[in-house]
């Protein structure tokens, strides 16, 4: 299997680094999760967007989804056509809400359905999802809005899994994921937490993890590799790794367009 980071910013954006987006790829599929914006740029780099297996969202924040636009526009008016419709896999109620978000430029357009080229579905979270070679399992993650952490297996091998938490605070329940993972792909929004937190994060807490919470779920799910992403450049997130280290025994990676990870079956 293989993850490549396509953005790993916050909502704010970084410079040169766009919000959430991953590209997971195993045998011959590949998977885009969750379209951050200026993420597409940094697809197209890594593989043919029009050949793409499949996309899945995890939630319907923007900074999670806003691509999927540029990806539509991609894939109509691009000279070379993509030869089948990519498979789109929305939470639950995010059909209805894309296409509410697309309906003025739809209209304007002449589009019956704005989103043609693709197979649109939404996953249901108590049941497993298979994409191609991959195959996803969901758990709540206890975020500001309904959100889904995922893990995701690769098939025809002893593959060792990954675990994205999505966005969500450390009270959320991601037991029905398992441990014994490769990669935990996990946000760490708060970075290094301080001695104190001040009123107003006290009531943001539960919706985000810190540094310490995404170590110690790290340890929890027995990961081979901490992937720290969602960050925002103001808390100076290339100081993360070397605090990582020092309490965590496996490598630590920060989540930057480009990185990519790769690992055989266990």
């Amino acid at each position: 299997m293989q993850l490549t980071i396509l953005g790993g910013a916050a909502a704010a954006l970084n410079e040169g680094q766009g919000s959430s987006g991953y590209l997971v790829s195993h045998l011959e599929t590949s998977v885009m999760l969750d379209p951050g914006p200026n993420t597409l740029l940094e697809l197209r780099k890594h593989t043919d967007y029009r050949a793409l297996t499949g996309v899945v969202i995890s939630h319907l924040h923007l900074d999670h989804l806003l691509d999927i636009f540029a990806l539509r526009y991609a894939l109509a008016y691009n000279p070379i056509r993509p030869q089948g419709k990519v498979r789109l896999v929305l939470p639950p109620g995010g059909e209805s809400f894309l296409r509410a978000m697309a309906a003025p430029s739809a209209k304007m357009e002449g589009f019956d359905d704005f989103f043609t080229d693709f197979d649109v579905s939404e996953f249901d979270p108590d049941a497993d999802l298979t994409i191609g070679d991959l195959d996803f399992r969901f758990a709540f993650s206890v975020h500001s809005l309904p959100a889904w952490a995922m893990r995701i297996t690769g098939r025809g091998a002893e593959s060792r899994p990954l675990i994205y938490t999505a966005d969500g605070g450390p009270s959320s329940d991601l037991s029905a994921l398992g441990t014994g993972v490769h990669v935990l792909l996990t946000e760490a929004t708060y970075g290094i937490p301080e001695t104190e937190r001040n009123e107003n994060d006290a009531k943001k807490v539960e919706y985000h993890r810190n540094l310490d919470e995404a170590i110690a779920l790290a340890k929890h799910v027995e990961a081979a590799t901490l992937v720290i992403t969602h960050t925002f450049q103001e808390l100076e997130p290339e100081t993360y790794v070397t605090y990582a280290r020092d309490r965590f025994d496996g490598d630590v990676v920060l989540a930057k367009p480009g990185v990519q990870i790769d690992w055989n079956p266990a």
